[in-house]
């Protein structure tokens, strides 16, 4: 429940759940990045980076696609 000091930390024209919930996910996203161990990733660099250019690569040719077909 909100305690007795809700508005004060927070006045109630700024109470909005969206954005609660939105700031709980950076937090969790950020505490994620965080605690998430890089080190085994060295080894499947050249993977890793195909992968991350090929996703980039189709998102660009399906846009240029469409926005060429308009």
């Amino acid at each position: 429940m909100i305690g007795p000091d809700w508005p004060v930390l927070f006045p109630k024209e700024t109470h909005n759940p969206a954005t609660t919930r939105q700031l709980g996910l950076i937090f969790l996203l950020f505490q994620v990045g965080m605690e998430f161990d890089y080190g085994h990733l060295r080894s499947r660099s050249r993977t890793i980076t195909a992968v991350s250019l090929m996703g980039i690569a189709a998102h660009f040719l399906a846009g240029f696609g469409i926005g060429h077909g308009c």
